[in-house]
């Protein structure tokens, strides 16, 4: 299974893409994948789902939401999603979520710029074909995606600034100068 947040939110497995629900239950999946691997509160979930106007019945709603989200996550890869003292936790590999992929690809790129132009450059081309739009561009906008949001475009940006000096490094100016342009 592979959820890709680089872009609209979306999940494929084997060819096929899971019906994650509608957008309540989407950003739920969204609030808990920008924390991946950490612990989320049921409260910091209402809290960036329904901002200042939760209904009485949100915690419910949240733990039907991933009590769904489960059924279509689970039989792909199990463990995606566990409940934890109050809250729950996304857990996930950088061969199942594009934007930890994305994060291991520039780390390693950036290393390898000042000794090896050429794998940094082509490491980082990598990382910037995960992207298929704005970070969680389908969702509208939480407060608690916003800083997620804002730091894997600041990430984005850096990864490109990285490449352009690889490619620079290896005497492609004229490749670049159009791309320089457009930045």
């Amino acid at each position: 299974m592979e959820i890709r947040v680089l872009g609209p939110l979306e999940a494929e497995h084997e060819g096929q893409f899971l019906d994650l629900g509608g957008p309540r239950q989407r950003l739920v999946l969204a609030v808990l994948l920008a924390r991946v691997n950490e612990a989320v509160s049921t409260d910091r979930i209402t809290e960036d789902v329904w901002l200042d106007d939760p209904p009485t019945s949100a915690r419910q709603t949240v733990q039907a939401y991933v009590s769904t989200l489960r059924r279509v996550l689970e039989p792909c890869r199990a463990g995606t999603l566990t409940a934890r003292p109050g809250g729950y936790i996304a857990q996930l590999d950088e061969a199942s979520l594009d934007a930890l992929r994305f994060e291991s690809l520039v780390a390693e790129g950036r290393r390898h710029v000042p000794s090896d132009s050429a794998a940094a450059a082509e490491m980082l081309r990598e990382a910037e074909h995960l992207w298929s739009g704005d970070a969680y561009g389908d969702l509208t906008a939480s407060v608690g995606l916003i800083t997620e949001v804002s730091r894997l475009g600041e990430l984005r940006l850096a990864a490109t600034e990285a490449r352009i000096d690889a490619e620079l490094a290896l005497g492609r100016h004229g490749a670049v100068v159009a791309e320089l342009e457009a930045l």
